[in-house]
C-alpha cells in the first residue's frame, strides 16, 4: 500500500516538473529538444559508466 502512494506521490511531482517546464517554454519561447536531452543524458550515463568500470578494476 505505502509503495502505491508513494509511486502516485513521485508521478505526480513529474508531471507537475514536465507541465511547469512547459508553461516556462511557453513563456520565454525557450525549448530544448529532446533529442538534445537524450544526447546529454546518454553521455553523462556512458561518463558514469567508465567512471563504475575504472573503480571495480581499482
Amino acid at each position: 500500500m505505502r509503495e502505491t502512494i508513494q509511486r502516485r506521490r513521485v508521478r505526480a511531482e513529474f508531471i507537475a516538473r514536465g507541465l511547469a517546464s512547459r508553461e516556462e517554454a511557453k513563456r520565454t519561447g525557450v525549448y530544448i529538444d529532446a533529442d538534445v536531452v537524450h544526447a546529454e543524458l546518454a553521455k553523462k550515463l556512458a561518463q558514469a559508466r567508465t567512471r563504475l568500470q575504472k573503480k571495480a578494476r581499482a
